[in-house]
């Protein structure tokens, strides 16, 4: 997820502050958790899953979704399911979307 620890993706989320929290308090980093992996076409990909919006959420938040990079671009795919929807079945969903993506010419 970006280099040298950058976000450029925007995938990182925040805690939050509470009430009473000093001035400058900075909150926690949040982020998404690793599922496994896969590839898209021939490019390594992370499964991840986002909490929800109240643990530390961004907009992606609650979604599961993939992170690969084609070349020096890096793409983010997420999609929020229904709950019952099997595992298998997100990804299969995940990755035929993933692999429909051109990158431009």
């Amino acid at each position: 997820m970006g280099r040298g620890g950058e976000d450029p993706l925007r995938l990182i989320g925040s805690a939050g502050l509470e009430p009473g929290d000093p001035p400058g308090t900075e909150s926690p980093a949040v982020p998404p958790r690793t599922l496994g992996r896969t590839t898209v076409a021939a490019s390594p990909a992370r499964i991840l899953t986002w909490y929800d919006i109240r643990r530390g959420g961004t907009i992606h938040a609650g979604h599961q979704g993939l992170v690969w990079r084609n070349g020096d671009a890096e793409y983010v795919l997420t999609a929020h399911f229904l709950e019952d929807t099997p595992p298998d079945r997100r990804l299969a969903t995940l990755r035929a979307v993933a692999l429909s993506f051109r990158p431009p010419p």
